[in-house]
């Protein structure tokens, strides 16, 4: 019997039977992550914020507002409802019901049909990215080391100077294998003397990030088997800052490596120090993420990057990039377990090791989603200064081959 919970919210409770983590299999665990991984993207989202933010809903509803013009004011009378549903993520509550006419004979099969106008598809989004772009809102922001773009023209000074950077570096060398070959590398005195990319690397754990970033390339190596590196591109999903980004950038340097995250508000400056790598804002939950993954490649063949995701956003990766052709093959390296799949994955753990069984989850996750014939492995990387370590490496049948 499902235990019943009594779900409370801000104006109603409602009464719901929820499944408890400890009921799930691991097979239904992983089956359902990669279903949640795929409804997700019904969300419109503009510049990695949700586009029904931009809107004004009192104008909308007919209602006064108080905006003063900092959200846009369209579909004034239409169909609130409506408007919602086309932009995705919306509360089903809120979404128009009286929109579908059945037989009016039939008992049950009949709704009135609104009275209100609703949009044409595509209409809400298409009208919000021009108001965007009237107001000099960006429908998506990009920074380039190709464009030079402010954050990445104008870094901020680092504070720390490059001698004394490269012997830290050089102390910690003896700690990890990748980083004695980060500190040996013929571009290891042109990280130093960057401004960016010294000020990114002189972080507290960035020893931990050059560990994960050369794991990486060593992924990276494998799925890219006889794929020839100036058609290559890399995309970094969920980078953060990226130093795992930079140093792809500079151990792959006739490939173009590509960051994609939502926080805009990081410093950039690092992007400026290579010509191939861009910076790209995205929401990986919007509708449009698989479609931004797609255009980043530009026509070459690209390998999938998700280091060291979190909850739901592993399976979300692995979903993008098992849906864009262009790429070849993905890689999550898993961090913590957040949400119900966390939940989920502890209950199935009883005592044993939560990562590890996170792991096993997305490997099984993985296999289950995968293409006939994909090659799905799992392995730890102890080299890596993490004990989050593990990859599940993903490459998809014909990878490599020329017209496969």
């Amino acid at each position: 019997m499902p235990l019943l919970t009594l779900r409370k919210t801000r104006r109603f409770s409602v009464l719901d039977a929820v499944r408890r983590p400890e009921d799930w299999t691991a097979d239904e665990v992983a089956a359902e992550a990669m279903r949640l991984a795929r409804i997700k993207d019904h969300a419109v989202t503009l510049g990695g914020a949700p586009a029904r933010d931009s809107l004004c809903w009192p104008f909308v509803t007919g209602q006064p507002c108080d905006c003063g013009g900092a959200r846009a004011h369209l579909f004034g009378g239409y169909c609130g409802g409506a408007v919602a549903a086309s932009l995705g993520g919306a509360d089903r509550r809120k979404r128009c019901k009286r929109r579908v006419a059945g037989d009016p004979a039939t008992p049950g099969n009949w709704r009135a049909v609104c009275a209100r106008p609703h949009p044409a598809p595509g209409e809400v989004a298409e009208a919000l990215e021009a108001w965007h772009a009237a107001h000099g809102r960006a429908r998506v922001a990009v920074v380039s080391g190709r464009a030079g773009a402010s954050r990445a023209a104008e870094p901020r000074r680092c504070t720390v100077p490059a001698d004394a950077f490269a012997s830290r570096l050089r102390r910690h060398a003896a700690d990890s294998p990748y980083v004695a070959a980060f500190a040996a590398a013929p571009f290891f005195g042109a990280i130093c003397g960057d401004e960016g990319a010294r000020r990114l690397l002189v972080s507290k754990g960035a020893e931990k990030e050059i560990s994960e970033a050369y794991a990486a390339a060593r992924v990276v190596r494998r799925l890219a088997r006889g794929i020839d590196e100036g058609d290559l591109v890399i995309l970094d999903v969920c980078s953060g800052r990226g130093t795992v980004a930079l140093l792809l950038a500079y151990l792959f340097p006739r490939a173009r490596v590509v960051m994609f995250d939502k926080n805009d508000a990081m410093d950039l400056g690092h992007v400026g120090s290579r010509a191939n790598l861009d910076y790209v804002e995205l929401d990986v939950f919007g509708r449009g993420a698989a479609a931004a993954l797609a255009a980043a490649t530009r026509g070459r063949r690209a390998v999938v990057l998700g280091i060291h995701v979190c909850g739901a956003l592993a399976p979300r990766v692995a979903a993008l990039a098992r849906d864009v052709d262009a790429v070849v093959g993905f890689a999550l390296c898993p961090c913590c377990l957040k949400g119900s799949l966390g939940k989920r994955v502890k209950a199935l753990a009883v005592g044993n090791d939560h990562y590890a069984s996170l792991a096993a989850v997305l490997r099984l996750a993985c296999e289950r989603d995968a293409q006939p014939g994909a090659d799905v492995a799992l392995f730890r990387d102890d080299d890596m200064r993490s004990p989050k370590n593990a990859f599940i490496v993903v490459r998809k049948p014909g990878a490599g081959v020329p017209g496969g």
